[in-house]
């Protein structure tokens, strides 16, 4: 990621598809669990989860 990484993660997130999402969720969890995350690494764990429970909210709409 680049000097705009806060900005640029969103859109990335928006455009992957659940596996993708899942996937990064469980990378991100290491990387917590390790004590080796950054910020940028907590952003995307959180977002990735909350993309994931919009995505499973609407289809459950």
């Amino acid at each position: 990621m680049g000097e705009n990484s806060f900005t640029e993660v969103p859109e990335t997130i928006h455009q992957m598809n659940e596996t993708e999402l899942s996937s990064r969720v469980a990378s991100m969890q290491k990387r917590i669990e390790q004590g080796i995350a950054s910020d940028e690494d907590y952003l995307e764990f959180i977002l990735c989860q909350l993309e994931l429970a919009e995505r499973g909210a609407l289809r459950n709409c």
